[in-house]
């Protein structure tokens, strides 16, 4: 299943997933995967590695990474405003890694107790602490330097940004070809070697994953999720939100309701 997290409806979310994998992607969220079982080959900007179960990985806001699942994984992903990290945001929001991942050994055993208390339902102060701990930890431990601004001139990154920000919006390869400055013909080849689908694609997974987070987080109806993410028809909402997820949007909301109620 590939699912995006781009241009995030909510500031905060975590989750154990099975068989995680994700095209290539970045929102504005810091990004915290520690595995709990498998493996599992994570990418954060220029860097990709392996990782095995007490291994973690971080993306700091802006910073491109994916995930590929090639037998089973189950991982523990928290996904969060750089805010909520209290007196660890301005790092998050200047700095990124030089090596994004941290080896079993190195990971502090405070995210270890408290990634998966995350999982639970809690007061929002609460959640911050446990955030901020978290991100100071993993700080002591990971190497970081200063964001470079030239990211913005790699169209890869600009691409992904504009499609973070109009995804709802109808889109067409000759529009992301003008706001890139480049020819249409050349994005269209390179497109799915740079991101791994095309398009299309890629249009459908982010629509689904937003409509994913509407589904789990709002009362809003399921038509209306549909449409509030870019889908055109309810058909082909209920067509691609099954091939991305298994599930039907009801069976799906019905899934993630009954989830946090057993946690609570």
């Amino acid at each position: 299943m590939f699912v995006q997290y781009e241009n995030r409806a909510f500031p905060y979310s975590a989750s154990v997933i099975d068989n995680l994998t994700f095209l290539l992607h970045l929102h504005r969220q810091a990004e915290l995967l520690l595995v709990l079982a498998g493996e599992i080959e994570m990418t954060v900007d220029a860097h990709t590695q392996t990782l095995t179960a007490g291994q973690l990985g971080f993306a700091f806001p802006n910073c491109a990474h994916s995930y590929m699942t090639r037998r089973n994984s189950r991982v523990l992903l928290l996904i969060f405003d750089a805010a909520l990290a209290g007196d660890c945001a301005s790092a998050l929001l200047t700095q990124r890694a030089s090596y994004p991942f941290l080896a079993a050994q190195a990971v502090d055993p405070d995210i270890h107790y408290l990634a998966p208390k995350l999982l639970r339902p809690m007061e929002t102060r609460l959640m911050k602490g446990y955030l901020q701990v978290i991100c100071a930890r993993l700080l002591e431990r990971m190497p970081v330097e200063a964001q470079v601004a030239g990211d913005a001139s790699d169209w890869t990154h600009r691409a992904l940004t504009y499609l973070n920000e109009h995804f709802t919006e109808p889109i067409a390869l000759d529009d992301l070809a003008r706001h890139l400055n480049i020819s249409k013909y050349h994005l269209c080849r390179a497109f799915p070697e740079k991101i791994g689908c095309g398009l299309s694609a890629y249009l459908k997974s982010l629509r689904a994953d937003h409509a994913a987070q509407l589904l789990a987080s709002t009362d809003v109806s399921i038509t209306q999720a549909g449409y509030d993410s870019g889908f055109e028809s309810s058909s082909t909402f209920f067509r691609v939100f099954k091939q991305c997820y298994g599930l039907s949007p009801r069976a799906y909301r019905a899934s993630k309701r009954a989830q946090a109620d057993d946690r609570r």
